[in-house]
This record gives C-alpha cells, sequence and structure tokens, in this order.
C-alpha cells in the first residue's frame, strides 16, 4: 500500500513537472558583451519559433528554419553600420527617432538574395544589435517582434 502511494505521488510530481514545462512560450538567453555589459535575449516561441546561440551570435528559428541571425555591437559598431547604411544604396524602410536614428530597418540587395535588417541601440546600454535575415520582409518583422533585449543590471 506505501508503494502504491509513492508510485501515485511520484506520477503526480512528473505530471505536474511535465506540465510546466509544456506551457512554456518563451525562452531566454543571457550574453556577456565585449563591453562589459550583459544582456537578455527573450523570444516569445509560440507558433514554431526556438531561440539559439552560437559562437556569440543570435538565430531565431522557425520550424527548425534560420529567420534571423544576428550579433552585439558596441556604440561605435552601431555609429560605423549607420553611416554605412546612409552611405549606401540600401532601402531605409524605418529610422527612428528621424533627428538621431538609434533604430533602422533597411533592405539591401546582397549576394545571397534581398536581406531585411534591423540594427539598433538596446535602450540603457552601450550594446546595440544587428540583426538580418533572407527570409521575406513580412516572416522578418514578424520574427524580430517576438523578442525583447534588456540590459542586465
Amino acid at each position: 500500500m506505501k508503494l502504491k502511494k509513492l508510485t501515485i505521488a511520484t506520477l503526480l510530481c512528473m505530471l505536474m513537472a511535465f506540465a510546466f514545462t509544456a506551457c512554456s512560450t518563451g525562452k531566454s538567453l543571457t550574453f556577456q558583451i565585449e563591453n562589459g555589459e550583459s544582456v537578455k535575449v527573450t523570444l516569445n516561441t509560440t507558433g514554431g519559433y526556438n531561440l539559439l546561440e552560437e559562437d556569440g551570435m543570435i538565430t531565431v528559428q522557425k520550424d527548425d528554419e534560420d529567420v534571423l541571425n544576428g550579433m552585439f555591437l558596441t556604440s561605435s559598431g552601431f555609429d560605423t553600420y549607420a553611416a554605412a547604411i546612409m552611405a549606401s544604396d540600401a532601402d531605409i524602410l524605418k529610422a527612428t527617432p528621424s533627428d538621431s536614428p538609434n533604430f533602422y530597418l533597411y533592405q539591401f540587395d546582397g549576394a545571397a538574395g534581398m536581406e531585411t535588417t534591423f540594427l539598433f541601440k538596446i535602450k540603457g546600454s552601450e550594446t546595440a544589435v544587428i540583426i538580418a535575415s533572407l527570409a521575406s520582409q513580412e516572416e522578418a518583422e514578424a520574427a524580430f517582434e517576438r523578442l525583447t533585449f534588456e540590459k542586465v543590471k
């Protein structure tokens, strides 16, 4: 009888543990940036999305296919990329705020095809991110909207 109660209790614990993990709708990774900051990246994983890290690079997948690939930049790296965007023939879809942008959404026709790219500074930090996609603009934006970036105190 005692063994039966122990078995039932164990099964209930396993069922609850499974239920809590099965309901997860997000995944977070924390990155140590070369400027000394820590940045937490969170992805809403509903709908088949996944967040991966390899060698400090960010990858967002949907149904096991890469949708976004990105890396962290310092503030000077952001400035270098922003200047290159302005000097190129890239199609700037969004730059906010307009007087001194800290977020760019742009497209250009690269060697691998049309690339949609997000370049932005993380609020309250000296870190920026560049994330690119060879998927359609709609797919890239849908994946990007599921991401949040925050400086860890």
